[in-house]
């Protein structure tokens, strides 16, 4: 099943061919930075704080850990490696230091742990956030507090499936804190990641994976199937930013698979289901990214959404001996001509997702059918309007503002 022939732009086919042979396995032991007397900042800039447009900007800011003479510890940052080009998925997430006087924070006479930064994003949840806790589950006599940066407004913005996800490897909430303005302790620990974006996994992180999966399918005592589709389109802002989905989801569905709604299940759910499965088809992003729970060697169809290539998910695909296969089921209604004219940004501009030649391909090789009820009229003609409002907006509003807002400032 396994291969790249259902994707549009013989480039972009080779491109992920060169993905497909990385070889991302880090067999080096991990560090950990103890720092003595050291300083731990809060996020500044970022999403939180209108952060300057630019992909050599941190998504989430800058902050993290400095120690007694000023350095910034770099395990303290959220990296990436930059694998692609005109994507937000080039941006570092986290990481930095900056000015401040250090006779005006808080000191606390404590050692804890750095756990780097939180924000809700379960993709980025399970590649990047979760990655420093392997030193917590290795050194269980430990009752330090575990420190989290956000800027997200709740007290604890750690809940629902987030946390139960770290329930799963026995860690206990209480032990929480969230540093919320630039604080000196006694004692930083800061372990450095066990997943690298785009560049390496480690024992550790497999091992924190396998315990999620022993303890999920010890409390799962649900229904599991042997070929499932999980969708997005109950997301609530999935009918803007996504737009054509329904009809791949229902050719799935009368095709045998069981269609499901992560945002629906319980964590420990989520992950029996994926780990029991044969074959896992979703879209491409975060809802791809749940294979991190897949059996060794399970089948996964990953429906892309535009043309920007999401190299990490052939990172989880070798870490998890995936037979992967990829399906351009996208559409432009305005070619890119430049970053600010991308359809497909995630942060911004919808996805347009339709049953084109490659879909239609995909499906005749697979012996999928494709039916008049799982791919109905109304449903084309709401989506072709929907696309056709988009270019409008493009071609003609955009620039409209653009101009008028120039014209207001001269």
């Amino acid at each position: 099943m396994s291969g790249y022939q259902y994707i549009k732009n013989v480039q972009r086919r080779k491109e992920m061919e060169a993905y497909k042979e990385m070889f991302f396995f880090r067999g080096t032991p991990l560090e950990v930075s103890c720092i003595e007397d050291g300083y731990i900042l809060p996020p500044k800039g970022g999403v939180y704080e209108n952060w300057q447009k630019g992909l050599s900007k941190p998504t989430m800011g800058v902050g993290g850990v400095v120690d007694a003479t000023g350095e910034y510890v770099d395990f303290s940052a959220t990296r990436v490696e930059h694998l692609v080009q005109l994507s937000a998925l080039t941006r570092d997430r986290f990481g930095g230091k900056y000015d401040f006087d250090k006779e005006a924070v808080t000191y606390r006479d404590e050692e804890v742990i750095y756990c780097g930064i939180f924000w809700k994003q379960w993709g980025h949840f399970l590649i990047d956030q979760i990655v420093r806790l392997w030193y917590v589950i290795k050194n269980t006599g430990s009752d330090s507090k575990l420190v989290w940066l956000t800027g997200e407004k709740e007290e604890n913005p750690i809940k629902g499936n987030y946390l139960e996800i770290i329930k799963l490897l026995g860690i206990d909430e209480n032990r929480f804190e969230f540093v919320r303005e630039i604080t000196k302790f006694k004692k930083i620990i800061v372990p450095e990641p066990c997943f690298y974006p785009g560049r390496y996994y480690t024992n550790e992180y497999v091992q924190m994976l396998q315990c999620m999966i022993e303890h999920s399918l010890d409390k799962y005592e649900g229904e599991t199937y042997k070929k499932i589709y999980f969708s997005r389109t109950n997301f609530s802002k999935n009918s803007i930013m996504e737009i054509g989905e329904q009809s791949i989801e229902n050719i799935f569905r009368e095709n045998g698979y069981r269609v499901l709604y992560p945002e629906k299940l319980k964590a420990f759910e989520m992950i029996a289901i994926v780990n029991q499965c044969e074959v896992y088809a979703s879209m491409v992003g975060t809802v791809a990214h749940n294979s991190v729970f897949a059996s060794d060697g399970m089948k996964q169809i990953i429906i892309n959404r535009n043309r920007i290539i999401n190299p990490f998910q052939f990172q989880i695909s070798a870490m998890k001996q995936i037979e992967d296969m990829y399906i351009d089921a996208w559409e432009e209604p305005v070619k890119p001509i430049s970053l600010d004219n991308l359809p497909g940004r995630f942060w911004e501009d919808p996805c347009f997702l339709s049953i084109n030649d490659m879909f239609k391909k995909f499906c005749k090789d697979n012996n999928l059918m494709i039916t008049f009820k799982a791919h109905n009229l109304g449903m084309s003609i709401r989506n072709y309007m929907k696309i056709r409002f988009y270019y409008f907006k493009v071609k003609y509003l955009r620039p409209m503002k653009k101009y008028l807002k120039g014209s207001k400032s001269s």
